[in-house]
């Protein structure tokens, strides 16, 4: 019989105990609990053991995340840079976050006592400087990152892995969805939220197939109320021929109707087609050194349908096998694309009349040229767009 497997990912050496009660917790209610110090891992000889553990993380159902007072071991790909460096637990997170895994996330108490602190500090000192330096709204962004850097260079952490441990604390905390958020203070505390919350998730899956919500009773509502519109336009459309009991229709009218499509659904569909094409939902895949402009953007969807008909039993297309109209670079850990989004981004397309694929064509140029920078020359770095 299949069960739940459930991820665990933290430091371990300072959080082993909590660790180990929390396998012992997972075991006892009858799930399988994934944890790289108990050989759950499966270790690819031709793959880095980082990567191991990350890779791990797409064949589990759950991911539970603990956070102490430790950011832990450097990703193995990090280079020495500027910005800060991920640890293995952060690439974890990002990975969950990739696969789209329900989470759940315990954050030592003190650790979030003083990070929430350090953010009120932050914020004050921000508010600050802005109030007395003329700051134009396109270099908002910039000017808080680097406000920020030089903060936390006079910041007086509590500890010197906070630096580290706060930066993972902010992406955390501005993940708007799948992001529960818990603190503790013993692991007593986090078994009895786990208790509650998977007994809501098991209440939720026992029921959910037994009820309707009022939104897909509208729906269904609407669909009918659209079904009438369209019966009655054929009988109003409907003639019979002189002398004849033939009756003909005149569907005009009909096809007209029945082109007017869902137009905040097929807009959102679009726009989460071009998302996870353009980002892997958190950072850019890529950067375009020449402009996309109307006339490329159609080419480039006309040349979609090579792609997806090439590509159809494949989850991922490498990024460098769909742009190849204006020059580019590209992060190489970015830069496997979602083929499904592909697939919808031209099912889409495919169906519209021409002066609708030229209207798409706009909107596509638009979120290409977001990424749009002139060319630089390259820098030393393993994780630098390629």
């Amino acid at each position: 019989m299949a069960v739940p497997r459930i991820f665990v990912s933290s430091t371990c050496h300072d959080l082993h105990e909590i660790r180990f009660q929390l396998r012992q917790f997972i075991d006892d209610i009858g799930y399988d609990p994934v944890m790289s110090e108990f050989g759950d891992i499966f270790y690819n000889l031709n793959s880095h053991v980082q990567d191991a553990c990350k890779e791990e993380v797409s064949k589990c159902n759950l991911f539970i995340l603990i956070v102490g007072n430790n950011y832990g071991s450097i990703y193995h790909s990090h280079k020495d840079r500027d910005d800060l460096p991920d640890s293995v637990t952060l690439q974890e997170f990002r990975k969950a976050l990739e696969v789209g895994i329900p989470k759940y996330i315990f954050i030592n108490k003190f650790v979030q006592h003083d990070f929430e602190n350090y953010r009120r500090a932050l914020s004050k000192h921000t508010s600050k400087q802005f109030a007395s330096n003329k700051i134009e709204d396109e270099d908002a962004e910039s000017v808080r990152k680097s406000i920020k850097s030089k903060y936390d260079e006079i910041y007086p952490f509590p500890n010197e892995s906070y630096k580290y441990v706060f930066y993972f604390l902010d992406i955390l905390y501005n993940i708007d969805i799948n992001n529960a958020i818990y603190s503790f203070e013993s692991f007593d505390e986090v078994k009895e939220t786990l208790r509650k919350q998977w007994a809501g998730f098991f209440h939720d899956a026992l029921t959910k197939n037994k009820t309707v919500s009022l939104e897909k009773v509208e729906a269904i509502e609407q669909k009918l109320n659209k079904i009438e519109q369209q019966l009655r336009l054929l009988v109003d459309s409907k003639t019979t021929s002189s002398g004849s009991q033939n009756i003909s229709i005149d569907v005009t009218k009909l096809v007209n109707e029945l082109n007017v499509e869902d137009l905040d659904n097929i807009q959102s569909q679009i726009k989460l087609s071009l998302d996870d094409i353009l980002t892997n939902g958190l950072h850019p895949r890529l950067k375009i050194n020449k402009r996309f402009s109307p006339s490329i953007a159609k080419e480039w969807l006309d040349g979609l349908g090579g792609i997806v008909a090439n590509y159809k039993w494949s989850q991922t297309v490498s990024i460098n096998e769909i742009v190849n109209h204006v020059d580019f670079v590209y992060w190489k850990n970015r830069q496997e694309v979602p083929y499904r989004s592909l697939f919808d981004l031209y099912s889409i397309y495919s169906k519209f009349s021409p002066e609708d694929q030229d209207a798409l064509a706009i909107t596509v140029s638009t979120r290409f040229n977001e990424y749009y920078e002139e060319k630089k020359a390259p820098e030393k770095d393993e994780d630098i767009p390629f």
